[in-house]
């Protein structure tokens, strides 16, 4: 689609929020929205150019689908990007590839972007260096997409990262050998609702202190090994609706988990000490045909009703002990 000149609409109009979703823009003269924060282009891929987004001097948010072109030196999105000093979050649709940073990176071509959010595409390898030139990014987002690796010190510049959002993809296996997910800031880790049947040991060993949320929700486990956990700090990790029947020996003794939500798995058993569970940590999970909860307090028996919504979503529930 080719776009025609944009000047301004109405005379000193000047909105916060745009969305074009049937036009044809090919340039954006300047001073047409100096005041632009928010800019939706829904009107199909859209190759990059140079200086394409120069005047949008405010732009805060973007969505885009790119139109890519392996042979272009646009290619890399930073390259047209770099002149948009308020840009913070970038969301780009139906990609094919991680297409951010161009290389070597530098002071001058790298983003400010807070936030970045990949919907929908072809995507299959997450390619170390490929975010290299987000420094301040906190929230990251790829879904829906065909997701299978994730290549070692792909995370390793970004030091404020705190949630790492991978559902809706096609990830296997979480490999040690790639150790990704050890980054120091990381609040929330999302792996839910993709294949995941294999986990190396150590592959979940972070160092971070402020992990609240490990989603392995909605995945293809059928045992937790020993080692997985290796000295994790956690104050939930959800396993729901994977094939789990047996936990391994020892297999959380070094970890510090406050909840475990084991619901809709296909347990026979459940031995605090022998799967290393600290004391303090609530366990819930199917046993038996009737739900139960393990309160830390005094080690009591809860029932829980097993359609109950704030199970399934993980959210605070009230206990009956006996």
């Amino acid at each position: 689609m080719k776009l025609k000149l944009v000047k301004n609409l109405i005379d000193n109009w000047q909105p916060s929020t745009l969305e074009i979703t049937d036009y044809n823009i090919s340039s954006i003269e300047e001073n047409a929205f100096q005041d632009l924060k928010n800019l939706v282009l829904d009107v199909g891929p859209i190759s990059l150019q140079e200086n394409l987004f120069d005047p949008l001097i405010s732009l805060n948010y973007l969505r885009i689908e790119i139109k890519y072109n392996p042979q272009s030196p646009l290619r890399y999105i930073n390259n047209v990007l770099k002149t948009v000093p308020s840009i913070r979050v970038l969301e780009i649709l139906n990609s094919d590839s991680i297409n951010i940073c161009d290389n070597p990176i530098s002071n001058e071509n790298s983003l400010p972007l807070t936030g970045l959010y990949y919907t929908g595409g072809s995507i299959i390898t997450l390619p170390t260096n490929s975010l290299i030139c987000l420094w301040n990014l906190e929230k990251l987002s790829i879904s829906k997409t065909q997701l299978t690796t994730i290549e070692a010190g792909v995370f390793d510049s970004m030091t404020v990262l705190k949630y790492i959002y991978l559902a809706f993809n096609k990830l296997t296996h979480i490999s040690t050998a790639s150790n990704v997910f050890n980054v120091r800031n990381l609040e929330i880790i999302d792996l839910s609702n993709n294949s995941i049947n294999k986990i190396d040991k150590e592959a979940f060993e972070i160092v971070s202190n402020k992990l609240t949320l490990l989603n392995l929700s909605y995945n293809s486990l059928d045992i937790i090994e020993e080692g997985i956990f290796k000295n994790i700090k956690c104050k939930v990790i959800d396993f729901r609706q994977n094939r789990i029947v047996d936990i391994a020996d020892n297999a959380f003794n070094t970890s510090h988990v406050d909840t475990l939500n084991l619901l809709d798995n296909y347990f026979s058993t459940f031995n605090r000490s022998k799967w290393g569970l600290n004391d303090n940590t609530i366990v819930y999970m199917e046993y038996m045909q009737s739900d139960i909860a393990f309160s830390p307090s005094n080690k009591s028996i809860s029932l829980i009703d097993p359609n109950d919504d704030n199970i399934k979503h993980g959210t605070e529930i009230s206990k009956k002990s006996y």
